[in-house]
């Protein structure tokens, strides 16, 4: 099988486009950073790539039904990037037999950035790339938001990641003042880019009415999101010299989590600092630093089965 990545969930990489800005705690020791300044390149400045990377999705290399994870040098809804999106949009639609890996971290752009060809198609995926329980508790909401297959891509995983705590995400439920049934969200947020939250509620509030109502449902499960919001958990360790460490249970947890709610799960790697304790590099060892009782390299559902 012809690729051009190592990263065990995707066949090819496609960086239209290059550099980006900071969002939240995974960040920090992102490797785009590393290998940008190794380069004597400015990281933070976000450039279009040049014509044959950018055009590289065209590459009657890339079979069909093979998987690309477009942007791991940046972020596909980063602002910088609005100029040239459209074309590289344009460029996906001329290759409708890939299936296209999209993770981000501002989910909150997705919606008012689709392009009018947009109906949710299945072979795309939108990733909300989350690491830890403040991040995923305003990337989940907007990303519920999108029409078509959606998931978390939880690398680096820093902390405990609980889905099922009551107020993290949006729920189903029916305003008593107007009668809407809808999607309730606890945050509003800032559409300019910057992916913060402009405020917190306490409380579930009706887009219909924006009322807010204290007495909405008490709790919220990744059951409900495995039937109608989340298609796709992928779980990793962070890598590199200043790597920082994931516990074997929050992953363990995460993947309980996932398939307790028949969410397809992939666990990626442990990360340096477990791969170090184990004696394996994790980055060339593979699956051997994963415990057997976490080998998950499940897909959504049609996908595994894509480009063999």
């Amino acid at each position: 099988m012809g690729t051009n990545s190592s990263i065990e969930w995707t066949h090819h990489t496609w960086n239209p486009q290059q550099g980006c800005t900071p969002v939240h705690t995974g960040c920090v020791n992102c490797y785009m950073y590393r290998d940008k300044r190794r380069y004597g390149q400015d990281p933070t400045v976000v450039v279009r790539s040049k014509p044959p990377t950018f055009r590289k999705v065209l590459s009657p290399e890339w079979r069909s039904g093979q998987r690309v994870f477009v942007c791991s040098w940046s972020d596909f809804y980063h602002p910088a990037a609005d100029g040239w999106r459209p074309e590289a949009w344009d460029l996906m639609a001329r290759r409708p037999d890939l299936r296209y890996i999209i993770p981000t971290k501002r989910p909150e752009r997705i919606v008012e950035h689709l392009p009018d060809w947009w109906a949710g198609q299945d072979n795309f995926i939108h990733l909300a790339s989350v690491s830890d329980q403040p991040s995923a508790r305003w990337m989940v909401p907007p990303l519920l938001r999108v029409q078509g297959l959606r998931g978390l891509s939880v690398e680096p995983l820093v902390a405990q990641l609980d889905l099922v705590t009551p107020g993290l995400i949006g729920y189903e439920w029916t305003c008593p003042e107007c009668g809407d049934g809808t999607t309730s969200h606890l945050d509003e947020f800032d559409t300019s880019g910057g992916a913060r939250p402009l405020r917190t509620r306490t409380e579930p509030w009706c887009p219909s009415c924006r009322e807010p109502d204290a007495d909405g449902p008490g709790r919220d499960t990744l059951v409900d999101l495995g039937r109608r919001g989340l298609d796709w958990v992928i779980v990793g360790g962070e890598s590199g010299p200043n790597a920082r460490a994931m516990r074997a249970e929050w992953a363990d947890s995460l993947v309980t989590q996932a398939r307790s709610a028949s969410v397809p799960v992939f666990v990626k790697q442990m990360g340096a600092v477990y791969g170090r304790r184990v004696g394996v590099d994790p980055m060339k060892g593979g699956g051997l630093a994963i415990p057997g009782h976490l080998r998950f390299s499940q897909f959504p559902a049609g996908w595994s089965e894509m480009g063999a």
